[in-house]
């Protein structure tokens, strides 16, 4: 089943059912107290975020819950709000009031004492963390719907927490600059990586579950041994935050998107740089790598999710037209300068990246779109949230705006 879910300004975020020929909403209205305050003081986004069986969860920032949906129609029934204290007894009056009841149920989580950034569930969907601004990380129990442990130890917010694939662990990203690895069962860390020059917005765990790959606002991207927490690999590349990772199946690349509108494909083994690409007009926020590997999804504040080959990336020489190739060769004219024959390469290319996704199947060969394979553009929705399931089925989620974004009006406009 293929689900999305938009946020509008009425405080109402809605769950669609993509298979539905006639498109209509499957699992109703779900009623926020503040969903349209999703654009916060520290993220411009929203979260949302498919669990191992695939139930979709909503995290709304400002009103401080997470929200559960049930989109399994074995599960059809009423679950109530569960806060942190109990049973909101008030709840479902409000619904019915609203004429936004919900005829499926969700769990409603209450317990942050600020904005929730970033969710995860555990391996057997048995747990679910949750990362907020108020500086802590909460273990939720799914079967017991209530809140187990609260781990404190960042100085600031925690931007990103993140399950490890199997397993008791965990890892946060903080604005404190550093990372940290944690066990279930313990409410200290077991592990903190500093060395970031700045705030840590995004970290992910290696398949082999031996290594943490962490993203920094001081434009790098290093890679950690969980053993003895020691930075084993330095990326440099970006030229901005960088604010989305991904590993490859195979676990041979990283996958980095960062607020310079760009994704760099790193080899782990080498540390060598293996491409650039380019085609967001906006920061990238979501990255996402298919079952069998084959293809990168990513997501942006350009309301788009672009498709690449990533085998075809991973194996073609590094365009010479991006501004990465020109600023390690330095450039055209050997002092970093561009010249006539970048211009007419990017012209060439066919300059947006709709454009060159219409003209064919991988664009121009050895263009800084060769990889891409499609385009597939949203109405308005900054796409901050991306991941494949178990069918190979892509996940997409933001918050919907009901005005034209500024990078699509620059983009429009250019």
């Amino acid at each position: 089943r293929s689900l999305h879910a938009r946020v509008n300004l009425n405080d109402v975020y809605q769950c669609y059912d993509d298979d539905d020929d006639d498109g209509s909403f499957r699992f109703g209205a779900y009623r926020s107290d503040s969903a349209t305050s999703a654009h916060h003081v520290f993220r411009d986004e929203w979260n949302a975020m498919s669990a191992p069986d695939e139930y979709l969860l909503g995290v709304d920032d400002y009103d401080r819950k997470l929200r559960r949906h049930d989109g399994d129609d074995d599960h059809a029934n009423d679950m109530g709000h569960i806060g942190g204290s109990g049973m909101d007894e008030n709840a479902d009056e409000d619904e019915e009031e609203s004429g936004l009841f919900n005829p499926l149920g969700y769990v409603t989580y209450v317990g942050h004492s600020g904005p929730v950034f970033r969710t995860s569930f555990s391996h057997d969907n048995r747990f679910l963390l949750s990362a907020s601004e108020d500086g802590s990380v909460r273990l939720w129990s799914n079967e017991a719907k209530a809140a187990l442990v609260a781990y404190r130890g960042h100085n600031y917010p925690v931007w990103d927490v993140q399950f490890a694939p199997l397993g008791v662990y965990f890892a946060t990203a903080s604005h404190d600059r550093t990372a940290r690895l944690w066990r279930t069962d313990h409410i200290t860390p077991l592990r903190v990586f500093a060395g970031h020059l700045s705030s840590v917005d995004c970290v992910q765990f290696h398949h082999n579950c031996n290594y943490i790959a962490t993203g920094s606002a001081d434009k790098t991207v290093r890679l950690w041994d969980m053993q003895d927490g020691n930075s084993v690999r330095l990326f440099r590349g970006h030229t901005d935050t960088v604010t989305s990772l991904a590993f490859s199946p195979d676990g041979r690349y990283l996958a980095s998107g960062g607020d310079d509108n760009r994704i760099i494909l790193w080899d782990i083994a080498t540390q060598r740089l293996v491409q650039v690409l380019e085609g967001h007009t906006g920061a990238v926020k979501a990255l996402s790598f298919s079952r069998e590997g084959a293809i990168l999804a990513s997501g942006g504040m350009d309301d788009r999710v672009m498709l690449w080959d990533a085998k075809t990336a991973c194996t073609m020489p590094l365009a010479s037209n991006t501004f990465l190739y020109r600023s390690l060769h330095g450039g055209a004219d050997g002092n970093g300068n561009d010249d006539d024959d970048d211009a007419n390469s990017n012209s060439a290319t066919g300059g947006d990246a709709d454009s060159v996704a219409a003209n064919g199947k991988h664009g121009q060969r050895g263009g800084k779109h060769a990889a891409l394979l499609k385009v597939l553009p949203t109405k308005r929705t900054p796409v901050s949230f991306l991941s494949f399931n178990r069918r190979n089925l892509l996940f997409a989620g933001g918050v919907f705006n009901s005005t034209p974004s500024r990078i699509k009006q620059a983009s429009n406009n250019a």
